[in-house]
């Protein structure tokens, strides 16, 4: 793993080998850092004689995102940490209350790139990813901090068009060449993501595509997603996320999240395949600089 981030940190080192001390200072206003935050909230109340049963319960969802870009001439890099948590109240058989992540996630991205032509770009790319809690399931881990990080490393052309009058961010990364691994801290838990048992790691080379967007659609209205496509000729792995923000405010939202994974290096579900789901619907209190 130690690799992934080096490759992370070289990636800035063309930007700041080309640059005096004098002028240092002035680069600053090439860097932009724009964030986010957001609480989430959710409260469920049933009553004894509810006619379809049910619990009372709450959840509340913590998510962070900060970017540091850096745009001058025909160089460009691009950063984020993104972290999102997350917890429910739910009851065990015994009756008891417990506590369990309906979220968890913290990534990090950072991709240099080199302009070609006007909206195309030589791009090189890492990518990595893990959790901070352990998740159990009927009292058996199934995953924690590091167990799994999945890291990818791709190479490729970058297309950033303006669209929409500015007001749809786009990119598309083709990358011939790509490296993916995944890393478990626990040879325990190798086998819930396709790493073979008794091992803690699996890489493979393959070929992979990105696409990421922020579509203004109208003021109160924006859609963000990001769509993540490797193979390595064997097997494939798919992501794509989908997130629906309506502000009726600057720090009130309501917000549509949705995750469809596709990954055919592990054992498939009874009822969908190789398909994983997640979606929330919630109310946010949000912050942006």
């Amino acid at each position: 793993m130690r690799k992934i981030f080096v490759l992370a940190a070289l990636a800035v080192l063309p930007v700041l080998a080309g640059a005096s001390e004098n002028e240092a200072v002035k680069d600053t206003c090439y860097w932009k850092f724009p964030g986010s935050s957001a609480l989430k909230y959710t409260q469920s109340f049933y009553s004894d004689n509810w006619y379809k049963g049910g619990f009372n319960n709450q959840s509340l969802l913590v998510q962070l995102s900060q970017d540091a870009d850096y745009a001058k001439d025909r160089i460009t890099v691009d950063n984020r940490l993104e972290a999102r948590l997350g917890y429910y109240t739910t009851k065990n058989d015994a009756g008891d209350t417990e506590f369990k992540t309906n979220d968890d996630l913290l990534r990090l991205t950072s991709k240099f790139g080199m302009q070609a032509a006007k909206s195309w770009y030589y791009s090189a790319q890492v990518q990595a990813y893990t959790q901070f809690m352990n998740v159990f399931e009927n009292q058996v881990l199934k995953s924690k901090f590091f167990a799994p990080v999945y890291a990818t490393a791709a190479i490729g052309m970058d297309y950033k068009p303006v669209l929409d009058d500015g007001r749809l961010a786009l990119s598309v990364m083709l990358a011939p060449v790509a490296y993916d691994c995944r890393y478990v801290s626990d040879e325990t838990l190798g086998s819930n993501y396709g790493i073979e048992p008794g091992r803690k790691f699996r890489q493979a080379i393959g070929s992979s595509a990105e696409a990421n967007w922020k579509w203004n659609i109208w003021k109160e209205l924006t859609w963000t997603g990001k769509a993540q496509f490797f193979s390595d000729y064997a097997n494939n792995e798919v992501n794509i996320e989908n997130t629906l923000d309506y502000a009726f405010t600057k720090f009130l939202a309501i917000q549509l999240f949705f995750h469809w994974r596709l990954d055919d290096s592990v054992e498939p579900d009874s009822k969908l395949g190789y398909n994983q789901l997640k979606e929330f619907l919630t109310l946010n209190l949000t912050f942006s600089w």
